[in-house]
């Protein structure tokens, strides 16, 4: 059996009376939250500690998919070495293995305004890219089409 750390589980501070400056302070303490039992009715109380548990599941389904998706990405590239931007285009890419991503939609993905990164500053970010992919990956650019993800038979996701 798994116990997990104190970090993945909720936390829940159940007090008599306590002034709404000492609730806030141990919510700062980190506490998920404060339940004054002597104000809080048990419909409440039970509406609180399920939704606090509903955020941790999702948090860790989250946290799941994260780890799913960082290995199946560092089966491609060494992850600690991408930058933001070459992360979401590679991440954009391996959602679509083996089929093109449009240039106008990876350069909205890289871009920090409405008008997207024009089309040198994309070559730019997919050639530094392409350096840190492994053996076995490669990124094809398609005339008119956009830029694809190949990975050679050997290599999986």
């Amino acid at each position: 059996m798994h116990i997990g750390s104190i970090s993945d589980k909720p936390k829940l501070l159940l007090v008599k009376a306590m002034s709404p400056a000492d609730r806030a302070a141990a919510l700062m303490a980190g506490f998920d939250d404060v339940i004054d039992y002597t104000r809080a009715t048990p419909e409440e109380v039970v509406a609180r500690v399920r939704a606090i548990v509903r955020r941790y599941q999702i948090s860790a389904a989250d946290a799941a998919l994260s780890a799913a998706e960082n290995s199946n990405l560092s089966r491609i590239a060494e992850i600690s070495a991408l930058t933001a931007r070459e992360r979401r285009i590679l991440e954009a890419l391996a959602k679509r293995l083996g089929r093109p991503v449009s240039h106008a939609f990876l350069s909205r993905l890289i871009s920090e305004d409405v008008a997207g990164a024009s089309a040198l500053y994309l070559r730019v970010v997919i050639c530094c890219l392409r350096k840190k992919l492994r053996k076995g990956a490669s990124i094809v650019a398609r005339l008119g089409q956009g830029y694809e993800l190949s990975l050679d038979p050997g290599v999986s996701m």
